[in-house]
């Protein structure tokens, strides 16, 4: 009788089984009808033209333009490097999670910095923001822009010490990434010169992300009084090794 019910339930299992087959290769025969019906209606979407780093602002020169079938464009695509920018040229994207390379870039892969005014907005699961100050000589002559990766230095007996080679600035005073600029409020003069320093001691205060991990050493630096930063390339993610 055993015997009997696991043949029957064998029977049932390939019996769904063979119906799936049917009905996916049904919708794949008319995918490819479709195709055929219109084989030039193409969308041009985003892709990863190498490996992102999670948490990496995005920038043009990490993407490529592809044309791909219509049917098979993912929700949420992004179709144009002009859409990595808000109004004022600020890059408005970070990743995330990692996106492997040739991999559509697709809203539920990315951070949109433009929506919400919150800064907790850009966090993730295990990030945190840490801000410490920086004055001129220290802070890259006051070029800091939010976006921007900053290698991380303490000084230690006036021997600087690689920190951290490359952790993304969230902010620099009150300006956010990904937050729209007073167009009215922009002079030629803030075009071509570094932003003023603000505060009593003539300091920047940089917000940059870093993992839970990470926050206690940085603060400990900044406490001590001996950070020191240096600006790099955008799309450089390569690590620098520590000293030993």
């Amino acid at each position: 009788m055993d015997r009997k019910v696991k043949r029957l339930r064998w029977g049932l299992l390939m019996a769904i089984g063979l119906v799936s087959a049917a009905l996916i290769a049904g919708k794949m025969k008319s995918a490819w009808d479709d195709m055929s019906h219109d084989p030039a209606e193409t969308v041009a979407i985003l892709l990863a033209d190498k490996y992102i780093p999670a948490f990496t602002v995005i920038q043009p020169e990490d993407v490529r333009a592809a044309e791909i079938p219509k049917i098979f464009v993912p929700p949420g695509t992004l179709g144009s490097v002009q859409e990595l920018k808000n109004e004022s040229g600020q890059k408005i994207f970070v990743s995330a999670v990692a996106i492997p390379q040739d991999h559509p870039l697709t809203r539920t892969l990315l951070i949109d910095a433009s929506r919400g005014e919150a800064l907790g907005a850009l966090i993730g699961p295990g990030r945190v923001a840490v801000s410490f100050e920086l004055d001129r000589a220290r802070g890259v002559g006051g070029w800091i822009k939010p976006g921007d990766a900053l290698a991380i230095f303490t000084s230690s007996a006036l021997k600087p010490r690689l920190l951290f080679s490359s952790m993304l600035v969230l902010a620099v005073d009150s300006e956010r990434l990904g937050e729209k600029k007073n167009k009215s409020a922009t002079s030629s003069s803030e075009i071509t010169m570094p932003p003023a320093f603000y505060g009593e001691n003539g300091a920047h205060t940089i917000t940059v992300l870093a993992w839970a991990r990470e926050a206690p050493m940085l603060m400990e630096a900044r406490d001590a009084g001996s950070l020191s930063v240096v600006l790099r390339s955008p799309g450089d993610d390569r690590p620098w090794p520590a000293e030993k």
